[in-house]
């Protein structure tokens, strides 16, 4: 499963911008027809460096410190912003949500999670 890294704004070079996000994504997308075992969703793949809903709310974060919540993990150390971020943890949960039918069908073929969509 790929992940792209979020650039926090105090730390320099250690994310793509959103045009390279895209870039990476659609080779991602051509390694993917090759080898269909590629753990991410073509759904997913394709909201890559542009935008689109996010639903923070369906992932559990815990800090260090052993605090939870269900909002954004970026929040709790600075104001997100969505146009940066392509973290496949909301990503693909996000197009789960939305019931995209190859991300349900992925999901269900590579995490055993039952059949959603027919």
């Amino acid at each position: 499963m790929f992940n792209f890294e979020y650039q926090y704004g105090d730390i320099q070079d250690v994310a793509l911008d959103s045009e390279q996000r895209r870039d990476v994504a659609e080779n991602i997308i051509g390694l993917k027809k090759k080898y269909p075992k590629v753990l991410s969703s073509l759904s997913y793949l394709q909201t890559v460096g542009k935008n689109k809903k996010c639903y923070p709310w369906l992932l559990v974060s815990v800090t260090a410190d052993g605090k939870h919540r269900n909002d954004c993990m970026i929040r709790h150390i600075e104001k997100d912003d969505c146009s940066k971020c392509d973290m496949c943890c909301y990503g693909e949960l996000s197009r789960m949500y939305e019931m995209k039918k190859d991300t349900a069908i992925f999901w269900s073929q590579n995490f055993g999670l039952p059949k959603l969509i027919r």
